[in-house]
């Protein structure tokens, strides 16, 4: 097998360019034939002289010019590499600076991917927030209904008092007397006259027609919601005031301290608490059916009116078939909060009703005791004729 040739390291002659190896070899040319120009001559000497001196110039003129040549050359290569040390820095520099904008690139589009996700992340939020909580996701009308619930939930506590205050300002409430049964009679019959004159009364002459005529014995118009400073509530305490009777007359201080007097105490007693029932009801039924609270509206309302309202907002009333529409949109946070609301409302009539029960198991007690009044007079009829007979028996015979 062959070898291969190595190649031969390149010398100084071939790292020179090839115009300035031509200018030295015509250099070289003319200084070499400068002696063949002159042959046998007798002036040879002063020719060689000549020749040397000549050669010297060209020898001179070479060397110049390679020295100008060489520093032609320094130049353009120092120039050359200024030019490649530039180029390479600006390469470099632009290579760097489109790195950086690739990596900003990459940098604010994933800054932007992130906004984007938390863009959508927020949004989701936003909605979930929004159905759960906001119209879709709290019911029907949630701020209206919150109030009109705020003013039923206190309304009872309302009522009661009011009630007990009602009882009190009647006029002849149980336990109450007069000095003087006649003049507490004209009384009464000179108000009917004045505010509640009736057709027939009219007709004959005793009054004048009232413009609510009857109203004193009208039981309708305790159901009815009545401003507190009309004349249908002062109908209404006329009502509550026949039912109750007239006043017990009061009877002297000395008249008291005798057995008779002490027993018409005791059964005055009796006949108060026997109408203390009816009275406190037909009180509660009066306060009930008061308009005294504002609705949102700032609109006078009874108690028994925002019962209805409440109930009618639901089943019956115009406001249900809006409230029934409402329903088909909601989400099920909505759909729970409105049946927490109707389970809170039945709580609440729960409530009112067991109330309500109470005292009718007071009036139904009192009723049973006024239906035995008859066998408790029977049984001190009877009581009466044993202690006579007793004495009799006791007594001795003369």
């Amino acid at each position: 097998m062959r070898k291969k040739s190595t190649p031969k390291k390149p010398n100084a002659w071939s790292k020179l360019s090839p115009k300035l190896r031509r200018n030295i070899i015509a250099a070289f040319v003319i200084s070499s034939s400068i002696p063949v120009a002159y042959t046998a001559d007798s002036t040879f000497l002063s020719s060689q002289t000549n020749n040397n001196t000549q050669s010297q110039i060209y020898s001179n003129t070479v060397e110049q010019a390679i020295n100008t040549m060489t520093t032609s050359m320094s130049t353009i290569i120092q120039n050359n590499t200024q030019e490649i040390t530039k180029a390479l820095a600006t390469a470099t520099k632009q290579e760097q600076v489109v790195g950086e904008e690739i990596t900003d690139s990459l940098v604010r589009n994933a800054q932007s991917y992130m906004s984007a996700v938390q863009a959508i992340d927020q949004n989701n939020k936003a909605k979930e927030i929004a159905f759960k909580y906001g119209v879709l996701g709290q019911g029907y009308k949630a701020c209206t209904v919150v109030a009109q619930n705020k003013d039923l939930a206190k309304s009872p506590q309302i009522v009661n008092q009011s009630g007990a205050s009602i009882v009190g300002n009647t006029g002849n409430q149980p336990g109450t007397l007069a000095q003087d049964s006649t003049s507490d009679r004209n009384d009464r019959i000179q108000e009917h006259r004045e505010k509640f004159c009736t057709v027939t009364e009219a007709q004959t002459g005793v009054c004048r027609l009232s413009d609510l005529p009857g109203g004193d014995t009208n039981a309708a118009l305790l159901f009815q919601s009545v401003y507190p400073d009309s004349k249908e509530a002062e109908a209404r305490v006329a009502v509550r005031r026949n039912i109750l009777g007239e006043k017990d007359l009061a009877i002297p201080v000395a008249g008291g301290r005798t057995p008779q007097g002490q027993e018409y105490l005791l059964a005055l007693n009796h006949k108060a608490s026997m109408l203390a029932f009816p009275a406190y009801s037909l009180a509660i039924i009066d306060a009930q059916n008061l308009k005294q609270f504002g609705d949102e509206n700032g609109d006078l309302k009874s108690a028994n009116e925002i019962l209805e309202k409440t109930v009618a907002r639901y089943y019956g009333g115009k406001e249900a078939l809006e409230w029934q529409k409402a329903m088909i949109a909601q989400e099920p946070r909505g759909l729970l909060v409105e049946a927490a609301r109707i389970e809170g409302l039945e709580v609440w009539m729960d409530q009112q009703s067991y109330e309500q029960s109470l005292r009718m198991e007071g009036l139904l007690a009192t009723l049973v005791l006024a239906t035995a009044e008859p066998f408790k007079q029977k049984t001190r009829l009877a009581e009466k004729n044993a202690l006579s007979h007793q004495a009799k028996i006791s007594m001795p015979d003369l």
